[in-house]
């Protein structure tokens, strides 16, 4: 009864300090869980112990994401990703079904580097004149980015996939080769959502007339260069695609691959070694600050599964759901997984709802896979219309729109998308 109270008081803080905002990420999953351990009489040497177990089961992840980070930001800082969306650009029409899909492949596209941050401060001021040219809405714009790195977001060296590794202790690899089924019907999924997005557009008289189209395509025609040769950025591109099947197939694990990747490409794209270490030194700015916030979920987790919390609140769960109800705690998670998202914020949902719910799921024969696939699902879908992560401000910002009108619009397409794929996982027997 103790542990299982303070299991719920920790959780209970956390979420209301990440909320609030009254501290960052590492020192709320750090302390919290530290004072919750003093406070019940657990020694100071075995609440180091839990620590060190935490940290043990998420050391794969945080090197997975330092390595992914530094390859993808090698790849963008070639060019390779702005000629494709530039392609893109280039075989527009005047339509504006394909307009939407446009933006949602070029999100998708870039949303291979892994930061959402990246993918929205390149499509939103590449497309933004476009769209208010064409009269469509920049909710739409925000909307069909987030349902295009949504999808994406599911690959293991993308940042919501390395934090659900981290809440769940499953490999990063190991959970993708199991959500990919859904992944790849999500696309389908996304062009019936992009479609009802063109449908709204057209009944509010979106659109302009060819001539006006063919003048703005000119103006937007702007030549993009490569940073590096055709040659050498070939080799990139065939690189990647050669890393990502050999994941894919379980050649190498996601780890290896981009470790060898990393230093494949150095070694190809930059001719000294000056250049190679300017190259790591701005590029692991980016990469620490998850990192460490992947290292203090370990902290939160080993201690809050050492001292029996999260056993002891699955439990109180379990007696709480009415008869036969919790063999579909997983799937009834995933159907109101955007909403839950999108007010707690996806690393509560990763870091703290995750293991929970695959505590429950183990008690009738699921395990932490189910869950782990059910909240990436879901939380994949509220990234961008999250009130506790700083992304969604700087993309309504990006925008010119309130976060206000961003939930007002795009909420209910991520929810319709969240629902249809979870539902089509259930389908598949994966939830």
């Amino acid at each position: 009864m103790g542990l299982m109270l303070a299991g719920y008081i920790m959780i209970i803080g956390i979420v209301v300090l990440l909320i609030k905002e009254k501290a960052s990420l590492p020192p709320i999953f750090i302390l919290i869980p530290i004072a919750g351990a003093l406070f019940c009489g657990f020694p100071v040497s075995e609440v180091c112990g839990f620590i060190a177990e935490g940290i043990r089961s998420v050391t794969d992840t945080a090197l997975l994401f330092l390595f992914s980070i530094l390859y993808f930001s090698i790849l963008g800082e070639t060019g390779v990703f702005d000629v494709l969306a530039h392609f893109l650009l280039r075989h527009m029409r005047n339509n504006i079904y394909l307009f939407l899909m446009l933006t949602f492949g070029m999100a998708a596209l870039i949303q291979l580097d892994g930061s959402g941050a990246m993918t929205m401060l390149i499509v939103i001021p590449m497309m933004l004149p476009l769209y208010d040219a064409m009269n469509i809405r920049r909710t739409s714009l925000v909307c069909a980015c987030a349902v295009g790195t949504g999808v994406m977001n599911m690959f293991p060296w993308c940042s919501a996939m390395l934090r659900i590794s981290a809440g769940t202790g499953l490999e990063a690899q190991m959970i993708w080769r199991e959500v990919l089924p859904v992944q790849t019907a999500s696309f389908l999924i996304a062009v019936f959502v992009i479609i009802l997005m063109g449908w709204g557009e057209k009944r509010r008289g979106a659109g302009i007339d060819s001539e006006e189209f063919e003048r703005l395509k000119e103006e937007n025609a702007r030549p993009v260069s490569l940073k590096v040769s055709r040659l050498t950025a070939g080799f990139d591109v065939c690189l990647t695609i050669i890393l990502i099947l050999l994941m894919l197939l379980d050649v190498v694990t996601a780890g290896v691959g981009f470790m060898a990747g990393v230093g494949i490409l150095l070694v190809t794209n930059y001719s000294s070694m000056k250049k190679q270490d300017e190259v790591i030194k701005r590029f692991s700015s980016t990469a620490y600050p998850l990192a460490l916030t992947i290292f203090s979920i370990g902290v939160m987790l080993g201690i809050m599964k050492g001292m029996g919390a999260i056993d002891a609140m699955a439990q109180s769960l379990v007696g709480l759901l009415p008869e036969g109800w919790g063999a579909y705690a997983v799937f009834l998670y995933g159907l109101a997984g955007v909403p839950v998202s999108m007010v707690l914020g996806s690393d509560c949902c990763y870091s703290l709802i995750a293991p929970l719910l695959g505590t429950i799921s183990q008690h009738y024969g699921g395990g932490m896979m189910n869950a782990a696939i059910a909240v990436i699902l879901s939380s994949s879908m509220a990234a961008s219309i999250s009130f506790t992560g700083p992304v969604p401000y700087m993309t309504v910002g990006l925008a010119g729109i309130s976060m206000n009108e961003n939930v007002k619009y795009s909420f209910r397409y991520l929810w319709i998308m969240g629902i249809l794929m979870i539902v089509t996982a259930r389908m598949m027997g994966i939830v």
